[in-house]
């Protein structure tokens, strides 16, 4: 494993096909949600998440094995910290959501990780006026997103400020969460010097999941699991897996801040996909906030 000691490795130019592959990520992860939903029905919550990671990890140890001394131990460790930190945060914010309708706001504060890689990734790059360029279209994206996945789930800014009020630790969580994400985007590809411990990452959050598992009081189901949550089990680990595994690889050698606007789209195809797999209708709110979402993703394109 490397030291770290010697001259830092150059960050290679971006790739076209490794920027397309990490913007795959985006529409696998829209199948997310109501996969991740249909298991939690069928394994509750807890023994859900932390089996559908167990799955997605043995999965990537098998097909992409890590080659740890390719590993950059500032990667490892910085990465692994922020990678498990996320993922852990935002399901123990889900966890302790009390009602659906908070478990949509809660998702909406995790939406905000597109805008803030978004400005992340303008500051980092050191180039004059970059911030103040991308700020136009990430506001107007943003308010897409509210207005398309809050506004189809009946989300009110009453409702929320009281929710905030009453119930405020998992929206703290989930911002935490957000910022945490957006860093862990921003940095990779400066610190991974082209490794990709993605796998290894998977094992981190899996360990965790269980220890929330065991730590919460372990659930198991009053009945044997039916094949089709057992099918969603499967297909929501696939998702996670491939989902992280194109986003590493596009983070490493594609472009972060095409990859960061086309990131709007997730939660904008997540609800559309959540729509169809759990029957739910569409308003006209959403495909006005959908609107809203194209074009701030394409200031912010032309702006990067």
């Amino acid at each position: 494993m490397d030291s770290d000691v010697s001259s830092p490795t150059a960050i290679p130019s971006p790739t076209p096909r490794a920027t397309f592959l990490g913007m795959g990520a985006v529409v696998v992860w829209a199948l997310m949600a109501g996969l991740v939903k249909l298991v939690s029905v069928g394994f509750g919550a807890t023994l859900g998440t932390a089996l559908l990671y167990t799955i997605a990890a043995t999965a990537l140890l098998i097909a992409r094995p890590p080659k740890l001394k390719t590993i950059p131990r500032r990667y490892l460790l910085i990465g692994g910290a922020l990678f498990v930190s996320y993922e852990s945060v935002f399901a123990l914010a889900i966890s302790m959501t009390t009602s659906s309708m908070q478990a949509v706001e809660v998702s909406l504060v995790n939406y905000l990780w597109p805008t803030l890689t978004v400005l992340f990734c303008a500051a980092a790059s050191g180039k004059k006026g970059a911030v103040g360029r991308v700020i136009p279209g990430a506001i107007i994206a943003t308010i897409g997103v509210m207005v398309a996945v809050g506004g189809n789930a009946g989300f009110t800014a009453a409702q929320l400020a009281e929710h905030l009020g009453a119930n405020p630790v998992p929206y703290l969580l989930t911002l935490i969460g957000a910022v945490i994400w957006a860093l862990y985007s921003t940095v990779t590809p400066k610190i991974s010097q082209g490794a990709d411990a993605t796998s290894l990452f998977f094992i981190g959050v899996a360990i965790t999941l269980w220890i929330v598992f065991f730590i919460s009081g372990p659930y198991l189901p009053e009945q044997v699991p039916s094949v089709p949550a057992i099918v969603a089990l499967v297909a929501a680990a696939a998702c996670v897996a491939s989902g992280y595994t194109l986003w590493g690889h596009g983070l490493i050698k594609g472009d972060v801040r095409k990859m960061a606007a086309f990131s709007y789209a997730a939660p904008v195809l997540s609800t559309l996909a959540s729509s169809i797999l759990l029957g739910v209708s569409l308003n006209p709110i959403y495909w006005a906030g959908t609107a809203a979402v194209f074009v701030g993703s394409l200031l912010n394109w032309r702006a990067g």
